[in-house]
């Protein structure tokens, strides 16, 4: 399945399933925008440093980002859910704060997908993407194992979900 002329911004994209993530999405094609930390070995076409729980990192990464992304995939660390509850709000609200700024740069048709060891959570003005047409999903990865790749990878492609995917 091709994804050429589609674009993904991945987070996470230095952790092992943010490069394997990184490296299926440019093998079909796509332009790929990394944001993390540290730069992914992974290539991908652009790479943004940004701190989940900067606040400004974050708002500087977003106006990095161009307009017309077709994919924001939130990888969410392991080991966020054995964090201090501290962190862990803090690291919920980075993303949320991401998704919230990076709305308006995510194309009409676009998808949302947070990949979390931690349970779903509502996303402020969610209900708001849903007059855009853009899809949000909360995949909860459960340790061992990864068959998540596929599904962000049909995603970019079919625009369909699982309709209940755990694993």
């Amino acid at each position: 399945m091709s994804l050429v002329r589609q674009t993904a911004v991945v987070t996470g994209a230095a952790t092992s399933l943010g490069e394997l993530v990184v490296r299926k999405l440019k093998a079909r094609g796509a332009t790929v925008i990394a944001l993390d930390l540290r730069q992914p070995l992974a290539a991908s076409d652009l790479f943004f440093r940004m701190d989940m729980m900067d606040l400004n990192s974050i708002s500087r990464a977003v106006n990095s980002l161009p307009y017309g992304i077709d994919l924001l995939c939130n990888l969410v660390e392991r080991g966020a859910e054995r964090k201090q509850i501290n962190s862990v709000c803090d690291y919920v609200q980075g993303v949320e704060t991401l998704i919230v700024e990076a709305s308006q740069l995510i194309s009409n048709g676009g998808t949302i997908i947070n990949i979390s060891p931690l349970p779903e959570w509502n996303i402020p003005g969610s209900s708001s993407f849903k007059s855009r047409g853009i899809k949000v999903r909360h995949l909860e990865r459960a340790a061992g194992g990864n068959p998540l790749v596929p599904v962000v990878i049909s995603e970019m492609a079919t625009s369909s979900f699982p309709t209940n995917f755990r694993h």
